[in-house]
């Protein structure tokens, strides 16, 4: 059983949110613990996919994440969840690879385009 960290903004298409969704259910029904970073208002998906939701900072919670822009607080939001969920890997809607980019050079961790990770997994989860 592997644990797998999936992210995706509010930026996020709803395509790609669906993709992820779909590539969640199959992770979960092969036995693997996921693990969503994603906005609040993407919760009932998330959980409705069977991941752990993972909220993001409240932009402005404390003074330095105040400083930061929103990129930076993309990075950092990933940084921190890398950290607490130790995932073996890690996958990313396509407005979340910069900031994956950015932290799997500095973390060495499996990183999965979710376009990659859906053309191992068939529609609704089920392998192809």
């Amino acid at each position: 059983m592997s644990r797998y960290l999936l992210a995706s903004s509010a930026d996020a298409a709803e395509t790609d949110r669906a993709a992820l969704a779909d590539l969640c259910a199959g992770l979960r029904g092969d036995g693997h613990e996921v693990f969503w970073l994603a906005p609040r208002e993407h919760r009932a998906l998330v959980l409705e996919a069977g991941a752990v939701h993972c909220s993001p900072l409240v932009a402005g919670t404390t003074v330095p994440d105040r400083a930061l822009g929103r990129r930076a607080r993309a990075v950092v939001d990933l940084q921190r969840h890398v950290a607490q969920v130790q995932p073996d890997a890690l996958v990313t809607s396509p407005d979340c690879d910069d900031a994956a980019d950015f932290v799997t050079r500095q973390v060495p961790l499996r990183w999965l385009r979710a376009a990659d990770a859906a053309s191992a997994y068939g529609t609704a989860g089920a392998r192809s």
